[in-house]
């Protein structure tokens, strides 16, 4: 699979996880709505894949979205009390959603991999996802959201 279908492919999974698990639609992202990275309150999450072939996805969202996604996963409001890291958790379940749902959707069902737990990712990291040829933007409920897939060359 090439960069473009990679992308293409995780695109269709991720609007599909977000839309039925958390009731957030999905739209086209424009190069003039992306965050500057310097000034994105985000938060970030990883989880790895063993199998073949290796590798982790990343997801980056705005603190904003992510206190969405956990109110309308959990049925809270968005300003409950300890929203912030019931949103963390809230964006390692998606992004575990997704990891999942696209490693079948790419590999068929036959095809075994573990997955990690997810993790919180170091701030660092988002300079690294905003540059790399598998990222891909995606606009939620108005808001921007990076997913990042790193693999070794899937052939």
């Amino acid at each position: 699979m090439n960069d473009q279908e990679l992308r293409h492919a995780a695109a269709a999974v991720a609007n599909r996880i977000l839309g039925n698990a958390a009731f957030i639609f999905t739209d086209a992202l424009t190069p003039d709505q992306l965050p500057d990275p310097k000034l994105w309150d985000c938060l970030g999450v990883s989880i790895g894949f063993s199998g073949r072939p290796n590798g982790c996805f990343h997801l980056w969202a705005g603190r904003d979205f992510a206190h969405c996604a956990a109110a309308n996963m959990l049925g809270l409001e968005e300003d409950s009390p300890g929203i912030d890291e019931k949103s963390k958790d809230v964006l390692g379940e998606l992004l575990n959603m997704i990891a999942g749902a696209f490693l079948t959707d790419v590999f068929g069902e036959k095809q075994l991999f573990n997955l990690g737990l997810p993790e919180a990712l170091p701030r660092e990291e988002l300079d690294k996802d905003f540059q790399f040829v598998n990222s891909l933007w995606i606009m939620a409920e108005g808001k921007p959201l990076l997913v990042a897939l790193r693999t070794e060359r899937m052939e």
